[in-house]
């Protein structure tokens, strides 16, 4: 797979560069490891991360903020021509992206780098 969007929410891009940028290049190895054509739903494109386990958590990252799990987050999802190709329906980046800057950054809201991946070739 590879990278095909990079959205920074309320300066999570800066931050993760700044403060976890071993855990960043990590990701992205994990990323372009992955075998496009095994992900065929969002849960699988999250189970063939390999070495990691990985969650949906964007919804729950305030109360993981809360908690003390977290102070920043990265959120990996489907561009849209990467979604429509899987059998469920999954949110992908460009909505994402659209929801986030129409409800704005909100005082609970930590950062947040967003990562859309999508096939390094097509899926059949």
């Amino acid at each position: 797979m590879i990278i095909a969007g990079i959205y920074s929410f309320n300066l999570g891009r800066e931050i993760i560069e700044e403060r976890f940028g071993a855990e960043l290049a990590e990701i992205e190895q994990a990323i372009t490891s992955v075998d496009s054509s095994l992900c065929k739903t969002k849960t699988s494109l999250e189970k063939t991360m390999p070495g990691r386990t990985l969650y949906n958590v964007c919804a729950k990252m305030t109360i993981f903020h809360n908690l003390g799990v977290i102070d920043v987050g990265v959120e990996i999802v489907p561009v849209k021509v990467f979604a429509e190709e899987m059998s469920t329906g999954v949110s992908y980046f460009e909505q994402f992206i659209w929801d986030l800057e129409q409800r704005g950054v909100a005082d609970i809201d930590i950062p947040v780098l967003i990562l859309g991946v999508a096939a390094s070739t097509p899926i059949s």
